[in-house]
Formats: C-alpha cells, sequence, structure tokens
C-alpha cells in the first residue's frame, strides 16, 4: 500500500492522514459551472457519518476512512 510506504518515510503520517479525514465537520462543496458560477454539490452522509463521496473509492461501495480506521486497528494488533 503506497501509504504504508509513505509512512515508512515518515513515521506516524498514516495515523494523521485517517485522523485528519476522520474528522466528522460539515463540510460544504462547490463546482464552478461556466454560466452559473459556484454551485454546491455537497453529497449526503453514510451511516457511519463519512461522506457519501468516500464508498466512491473501493469497486465495493466500502468507505475509504471506514476501511483505514479498521486497517491501522488491525496492523495495531
Amino acid at each position: 500500500m503506497f501509504l504504508e510506504e509513505v509512512n515508512k518515510v515518515f513515521p506516524g503520517y498514516l495515523e494523521h492522514y485517517v485522523a485528519d479525514f476522520n474528522d466528522n465537520q460539515n463540510k460544504i462543496l462547490y463546482e464552478y459551472h461556466k454560466d452559473k458560477g459556484f454551485e454546491e454539490c455537497t453529497a449526503e452522509y453514510n451511516a457511519c457519518g463519512h461522506n457519501k463521496n468516500f464508498s466512491k473509492v473501493i469497486s465495493d461501495g466500502t468507505c475509504y476512512i471506514c476501511a483505514l480506521k479498521q486497517y491501522l486497528n488491525e496492523r495495531a494488533v
């Protein structure tokens, strides 16, 4: 995993990376349209509390942040 390799060079990077994404705060996303300007395009949230866009990263629809958290937990054992 690429993030594991980065973590070898910068110890603790993976934990900070996951913690930053796991911060459940309201985020508003805007998309720019040449003829209309900025329009809100924020997605809804999954039951886990993370934005639905994170479930588009892994092909089976698993939440990317939840998968990373699980990976960190299993790695720590």
